[in-house]
């Protein structure tokens, strides 16, 4: 439940087979279809979903089976039958995955980032992860990195002045402590990082609840400003990168993704995926395809994940759902 997911959507949905087998399927209410067209990062967080759930089984000497797509592939249209995966529990003597001790504490972190982080961190992060499924890559420095901090940002803006997927974010954003208690999903001004008078005089003043007020230029520049504040300070990128963009590549790196976010978390670093510049909407096409070409990505190859590390104090860890929630019927 405390995976890694888009839109903190929550898009997953099981079927239990028998005391120790269930379906996993992808909530296709869940769906973000303005903002990811090919709900190729829906795809994504149910790989989070399945790597978190094999190292918390771990943990009680579980061994997880998990099998892609029994009944053939899953996609847009067909969500609500063919399931994501299989899952199979058996006792095993198995190793303690000791990222399971971070589960809980795992938070994403939408803050402007302190400190360094270059090689010496990349490589502690590698060692803590353990053995991924893909190719894994770093920007520290250079033009390179501004760059893409200025891609980045553009990104942001194209998706904030976007109407539909600005209103799809709308959609998922929590503006209460209420809202957020009582629905346990989406985004909220918290997660932002924002606390204490600033989050009182924002959510009640300067963008409180309302369709127009959030689509209003003043609340668009505002998101704006606060997503460029926290870009251009970040120590470096990171990518994950897969050989071709298929829905298995896609669970797959969601897989590496869970235990990268787990890896930080356990070794004190601040994480935070900037996936605007990867949509597929048409208004992104130029500044994805340019963002590919800077990183050196020819097609097939895809970059599935793009996300910020760094240091940041700020602690915020978003709420879930309850699980009887995901069971179907």
């Amino acid at each position: 439940m405390t995976a890694p997911n888009a839109h903190n959507s929550q898009p997953w949905k099981f079927r239990i087979l028998n005391d120790s087998e269930f379906l996993l399927f992808l909530d296709p209410s869940r769906l973000l279809t303005d903002t990811d067209p090919p709900a190729r990062q829906s795809l994504i967080s149910q790989g989070t979903f399945l790597e978190c759930l094999a190292i918390g089984a771990s943990a009680f000497g579980y061994e997880a089976k998990i099998s892609l797509f029994p009944e053939g592939n899953a996609e847009i249209g067909n969500f609500a039958k063919k399931p994501i995966a299989k899952i199979a529990l058996s006792a095993k003597s198995i190793s303690y995955d000791s990222l399971s001790e971070f589960l809980v504490s795992r938070r994403t972190t939408r803050t402007p980032f302190t400190g360094t982080f270059a090689k010496q961190e990349s490589e502690s992060l590698l060692s803590k992860a353990g053995i991924l499924r893909n190719q894994l890559g770093f920007l520290f420095e250079g033009n390179t990195k501004e760059e893409l901090i200025g891609f980045c940002k553009k990104a942001f803006e194209v998706e904030t002045n976007t109407y539909r997927t600005n209103e799809e974010t709308r959609k998922w954003f929590r503006y209460s402590d209420d809202e957020w208690d009582n629905k346990k999903d989406g985004l909220s001004f918290r997660g932002s990082g924002l606390t204490g008078f600033k989050h009182w005089l924002v959510s009640k003043f300067i963008v409180p609840p309302g369709q127009e007020v959030w689509h209003s230029s003043s609340a668009r520049e505002g998101s704006v400003d606060v997503f460029q504040n926290a870009i251009a300070a970040t120590p470096a990128f990171a990518w994950i990168q897969t050989k071709k963009d298929d829905s298995v590549s896609r669970v797959e790196s969601g897989r590496d993704y869970a235990r990268i976010c787990l890896a930080a978390e356990a070794c004190g670093f601040a994480l935070h995926p900037v996936s605007q510049i990867l949509e597929e909407y048409s208004e992104m096409k130029e500044l994805r395809l340019a963002g590919e070409k800077l990183l050196n990505i020819p097609p097939p190859a895809k970059v599935q994940m793009l996300f910020r590390l760094g240091l940041s104090d700020y602690r915020y860890v978003s709420p879930r759902r309850n699980p009887n929630q995901l069971l179907e019927g």
